[in-house]
């Protein structure tokens, strides 16, 4: 209970020597360089995904299982992921930062964005290219592109059950009244886990 209490503090003494993230235990920094080496030592049993820690292949699970313990207080749907309520709520409050910078329309989502531009491109319409590297701080991996960066930024899964419990864009007031979770055990393969509504 010491141990768990203490990763609630501001202190974290462990910092990775790859990119700087800092931990509170010795024992999460260990974890986290699986990241770095492409370790994903935990495995799903129905489609083989792999993942760095045993909370995100727990959470990638419940796609199998069919659970949706999220639900969204503004329109009820579910989800079995609470990054996906999240994003969810996010296209509620009007929030879409990938912006075209040719026709200003704006998206969620990395992969529509992507799509738009690719039409734009296809009536012989380039975006400008630049050489500026950006680097995502959670997890170290470089992109070129802005928009790429920005969406891995937003939904970058490095810190495993900590980057879901507190992801990297804040929710204001209004946005946590709409998360609503389900409390329930979940249980799969005789493991039995517990939901914190954060």
């Amino acid at each position: 209970m010491y141990r768990h209490m203490k990763g609630h503090g501001d202190i974290r003494p462990h910092s990775c020597r790859i990119c700087g993230k800092a931990f509170a235990q010795a024992a999460n920094l260990n974890r986290h360089y699986s990241v770095h080496n492409g370790e994903r030592p935990f495995s799903c049993t129905v489609c083989n995904k792999s993942f760095t820690q045993q909370g995100n292949l727990r959470r990638h699970e419940l796609v199998h299982t069919g659970e949706k313990p999220f639900r969204c207080k503004r329109c009820g749907r579910m989800f079995s992921q609470r990054i996906n309520l999240k994003k969810h709520v996010m296209l509620h409050q009007g929030y879409r930062p990938f912006t075209c910078e040719i026709c200003n329309k704006s998206f969620l989502q990395l992969q529509n964005y992507k799509k738009h531009l690719q039409r734009h491109e296809e009536k012989g319409i380039k975006t400008e290219e630049n050489d500026v590297l950006y680097e995502c701080a959670m997890c170290g991996v470089v992109f070129n592109n802005f928009a790429d960066f920005q969406g891995h930024e937003i939904f970058c899964e490095v810190a495993g059950e900590e980057q879901v419990e507190t992801t990297t864009f804040d929710l204001d007031e209004q946005q946590q009244d709409e998360l609503e979770i389900d409390q329930k055990p979940i249980i799969l393969q005789q493991t039995v886990t517990h939901i914190v509504n954060s």
